[in-house]
């Protein structure tokens, strides 16, 4: 395996360095204690005591031994400390042995352990499992220097750490090679050297490697498309089948999966063909296994997406239906009453007078009558005929029946999509009816009859499964089993074994046995032993939340709430005052005038600040020939600019095609590009200007917020919305900003998903921005959210429409605060005892998300949806009822929390029009279609958005740093009241070129006879004259 390189020469070597410390950190870390002293007493040499006590200050810091430079200028703080001049130091006096003496001193006095073999024993499980998951070796690095940190081991040098990673993961690369040449059989290797061999490609006087035919899928939900994924994916299935011995004994984590498969999809196949066997045996098992399931979640993903489709199709068709059916019955009561008016009030009048007339016998009476009686014959027959209809309507309003139709008369459509996925994916899950059900559909191939298993189905809908002859009605049962798997699957009741994204619950979360047998060690790798007591915890919730009540009430009762209004049955409403408009000049007057800086120079300028490209490294780990900065620059530019590489790559100069395209398939990855902008959001936390928009040093307020994005392109992530796409389809970016506006979290989600599943997965994104106040609007709110940012250690603040009718709770009984006249009361209790009983189970799903075993997307997404009888759920919601009560209190009570709340929300969407002005091509239509490429492309136009940040930020900086004294307040007066982000100085759309070279016709179009085209023969079109 060739050499691996985890840090660069610059960062390698900052790391071997002592550590800079600021005026602030050397008071904090070079301070002589009491402690100390009596160490310092037993050595003989002044210097050594200095150089001792600097040791002591940087292993503080560092948690490591630093064999040589140490600063002067905290080598003479020292010696100020222990009264001693630094001039007469005698440096030659510090040798080696002394500093192995005063190492063993200082790792006991601080009661830590000397990195050794023992040591890195200790640290070596972890290490594995990492190295299994095939995680970045950056990543790894940190990881492993936390958890030595953990176990109280010194941190040792670059070469140590990272010969130990480079180590681990030879061995476990050689581990799986040497496997896969003991266990792999001869139908096996077979089977794998077949994917690589060549094809014909219909249509096409071409041949293919059969691996390039099978890496993509369709996202079309047209039939036909279909189709073809479900017949791709039977043959993943198979290969799988016939692979499943040497993936048992190969062990591969999920994670692993994906870095050997991914590793075919970006390679061309004939660079597949250059491994050497093993080798390339183990990518391509890997592909076959991540094809299966990423295959499945395609298909899954089709069949929730057409299913919900064709719902929505029934449910507006039915509303206009029931409208019409309103209409229709208010005009047949209209006629009917008229007819009923003539038909029979009028002649019963009538034979009423005829049979009181004392001039007429009997049988001129009847004669009369008859007459009558034939007259309104007519009427009568119409009246009958319309209360039949009548009834009619009636009974069908009654049932329902017209909503069945509807859905029998949409299911043919449906199964051309659906049936065949449901014929081939072998479902999970508890719900034993349904299960039933889709088994007999599977084993009779989907030709089904009134034998079919109905348990599934409410009793209403088994009744309608018969019309009036008592005919079994096959269309609809199919799209009722449809619809009833869908919503299955969503809830997690259904489940899939190989699969990324519909796998059970309990699939995501730490294993149950793991969690029982070191629950106590979970909890304090994440930081929560605090919480391990339910009671506990519940305790001093409980008396907080009694006493806001009790200081909410009572500053309400004294008057000194003058923006809340109280209004009958303890209501109110809550007015904000805006923030007082500043006379600042307008920040905009600070950025160039009449000089317009292109976007490539501002990535290269941030670039040579905060080296955002050194993020970029090769998806193979291992050393390659770096591309030029302008390559990453046009990568970044055609994804976020929404122009596309082909067409960038056409309409630009000074720079080379294959480069660009070989960059962007070896170089741009999500992960990657979360690196990239990371360094960027780093150096803007680093930068003085950027914490004039704090409003406080010790809290950091952050929010997020979704924008939507219409798609040009077929896509399972797309959904409809009328108000924002029209009659398209469309996704949503979801995107978190801090009060310095630094863009340091985003992901595509789908337009009509709920946004609160994916709060949390920005806030965990924390290597940089530690969030500790965040806000949402109410897409983003839900009682459970409240619960789990608690146990997370967020103080969530959402803005909650319609915030006087939220519910309110309470352990306390509601007549003890009525009993004191309060006017602000709960409105129901707090179940204690279901978060007691279910409080491991809090904790276990916690934890899962703080030690980032599975995303909190992945939890929300199966748990929100879940049945809303699961106990969980249910306790989680419970115990978040607790926390969403207190921040009401506080929000009803804090007017600057409002104002705050506002100001950040603002903050969002004017980040998301700046996203907007980013995403200029294509007419801000995205032509991705595939999740990781969607988030590939909102990954680059994040790292834009945060490009064109810094360098505002570096120019203010400039301008203050070259201002006079009256100058910079008047900068720094601006710079609180206006908002960094603005765009006009930043030309994103290129330069035109007038010169006479590009003005010269390039396609011929300067031939006069191309106006009437009178010497062409149309033969017998007909063109109007």
């Amino acid at each position: 395996m060739a050499k691996i390189s985890i840090l660069n020469p610059d960062e390698r070597k900052h790391f071997d360095q002592p550590p800079n410390l600021t005026s602030h950190e050397r008071k904090q870390y070079l301070k002589l204690t009491e402690g100390l002293k009596p160490i310092l007493e037993t050595l003989r040499s002044p210097s050594t005591r200095v150089f001792f006590l600097v040791s002591v200050g940087y292993f503080k810091a560092t948690k490591r031994f630093y064999t040589k430079d140490f600063h002067d200028v905290d080598v003479a703080y020292a010696a100020k400390q222990l009264g001693l001049d630094p001039e007469k130091l005698e440096t030659r006096t510090y040798d080696r042995v002394t500093q192995q003496r005063h190492k063993q001193m200082i790792l006991e006095y601080f009661n830590f352990e000397a990195y050794s073999k023992a040591a890195e024993a200790k640290v070596l499980p972890d290490l594995k499992i990492m190295v299994r998951s095939q995680k970045r070796p950056k990543i790894i690095l940190q990881q492993l220097i936390e958890n030595l940190l953990r176990h109280r081991i010194e941190i040792p040098t670059y070469h140590a750490l990272s010969r130990v990673i480079g180590r681990e993961m030879q061995k476990h690369k050689e581990e799986l090679l040497a496997s896969i040449k003991v266990n792999l059989n001869a139908d096996q290797k077979q089977l794998l050297n077949n994917l690589l061999g060549q094809e014909s490609v219909e249509g096409k006087q071409v041949q293919r490697y059969t691996l390039s035919l099978l890496k993509r899928f369709s996202q079309s939900v047209k039939p036909r498309k279909i189709n073809e994924t479900i017949t791709n994916v039977e043959q993943f299935k198979r290969q799988y089948q016939s692979l499943e011995s040497i993936l048992d004994v190969l062990a591969l984590p999920h994670e692993g999966l994906q870095y050997y498969a991914q590793s075919v999809l970006n390679a061309r196949s004939f660079q597949t063909l250059r491994r050497s066997k093993e080798d390339r045996y183990l990518h391509l098992i890997a592909f076959i296994a991540h094809q299966l399931y990423r295959g499945q979640d395609v298909l899954i993903d089709i069949l929730l997406k057409t299913t919900q489709t064709t719902l929505n199709a029934v449910d507006r068709e039915h509303k206009d239906k029931v409208f019409e059916h309103h209409k229709e019955y208010r005009r047949s009561v209209k006629r009917l009453v008229s007819l009923v008016q003539r038909g029979f009030r009028s002649p019963l009048d009538s034979i009423e007078s005829i049979t009181a007339n004392k001039d007429l016998n009997s049988e001129a009476k009847l004669e009369q009558i008859v007459d009558l009686l034939l007259l309104i014959k007519t009427e009568r027959s119409a009246a009958e005929e319309e209360l039949d209809l009548l009834d009619d309507k009636t009974r069908k309003t009654l049932e329902d029946a017209e909503y069945y139709d509807l859905l029998e008369s949409k299911s043919r459509q449906l199964q051309n999509r659906v049936a065949g996925i449901l014929k081939f994916l072998d479902f999970k899950g508890k719900d034993k009816p349904l299960l039933e059900a889709v088994s007999y559909f599977q084993a009779k191939e989907g030709s089904i009859s009134h034998t079919s298993p109905i348990a599934f189905l409410s009793e209403e809908e088994q009744q309608v499964l018969y019309d009036e002859k008592g005919k079994f009605r096959i269309s609809l049962y199919k799209i009722l089993l449809f619809r009833e798997v869908a919503e299955k699957l969503k809830s997690g009741r259904l489940h899939i074994k190989h699969s990324y994204k519909y796998r059970s619950l309990d699939d995501y979360l730490i294993p149950l046995e793991k969690w029982q047998t070191h629950r106590a060690e979970y909890l304090a790798k994440a930081g929560m032993t605090e919480f391990e007591k339910a009671a506990s915890v519940i305790a001093g919730l409980k008396e907080r939340l009694d006493t806001q009540y009790h200081q909410i009430n009572t500053g309400i009762l004294q008057s000194l709430n003058p923006f809340i209004k109280l209004r009958k049955k303890n209501t109110f409403v809550l007015s904000t005052p805006k923030a007082e408009a500043s006379e600042a000049e307008p920040l905009s007057n600070f950025f160039p005038k009449g000089h317009y800086i292109s976007l490539p120079e501002v990535l290269q300028t941030v670039n040579g600040q905060g080296q955002f490209l050194e993020g970029f490294e090769h998806w193979q780990h291992r050393q390659h020939q770096r591309p030029s900065d302008q390559s990453f620059f046009a990568g970044i530019m055609g994804y976020g600019c929404n122009i596309g590489l082909n067409k960038l790559l056409r309409i630009s100069k000074s720079i080379r095609e294959a480069e660009v395209e070989t960059t962007a398939n070896g170089y741009f990855n999500l992960d990657n590009l979360i690196a990239a902008n990371d360094r960027i959001v780093a150096l803007m936390d680093s930068m003085t200007v950027a914490e004039f928009y704090r409003s406080e040093s010790e809290k950091l307020h952050t929010s997020s917020d979704g924008q939507k994005f219409e798609l040009s392109v077929d896509s399972l992530m797309a959904s409809h919305s009328f108000k924002y796409f029209g009659q398209g389809q469309g996704v949503s970016s979801y995107s978190f900003v801090d009060e310095r506006n630094l863009a340091f979290y985003s992901t595509v989600i789908s337009a009509n998903e709920r946004e609160v599943a994916y709060v949390i997965d920005g806030l965990m994104h924390n290597d940089v921005i530690q969030s500790d106040i965040h806000s949402t609007d109410t897409h983003g709110y839900s009682e459970l959210l409240f619960g789990v940012t608690h146990l997370l250690d967020f103080y969530f603040a959402p803005r909650i429409k319609g915030f006087a009718k939220q519910r309110m709770y309470s352990f306390e009984k509601i007549a003890h605060y009525k009993a004191l006249n309060y006017p602000i009361l709960p409105d129901a209790y707090i179940d204690v005892d279901l978060i007691e009983k279910y409080w491991d189970e809090i904790l276990r799903f916690v934890v899962t998300i703080k030690l980032k075993e599975a995303s909190a997307s992945q939890l929300f997404k199966r748990l929100n949806s879940y049945s809303k009888q699961h106990p969980l759920y249910k306790a989680l919601k419970e115990f978040g009822k607790i926390i969403k009560s207190l921040y009401m209190l506080s929000y009803i009570s804090d007017v600057k929390l409002r104002q705050a709340i506002e100001k950040q929300l603002n903050k969002g969407e004017l980040s998301n029009r700046f996203n907007r002005a980013i995403s200029f091509g294509g007419n801000q239509q995205l032509s991705f279609a595939e999740k990781e490429v969607l988030d590939i492309a909102d990954a680059c136009r994040r790292l834009i958005r945060n490009a064109v940040l810094c360098w505002n930020y570096l120019y203010l900086s400039k301008q203050l740093a070259q201002a006079k004294p009256d100058k910079q307040s008047a900068i720094i007066q601006s710079m609180k009241a206006g908002s960094p982000i603005t765009w006009q100085h930043i030309n994103m759309h290129g330069e035109y070129d007038f010169s006479d070279e590009k003005l010269v016709d390039s396609m011929g179009l300067s031939n006069p006879n191309l106006i009437h085209l009178n010497q062409l023969d149309f033969q017998g079109s007909q063109i109007p004259t």
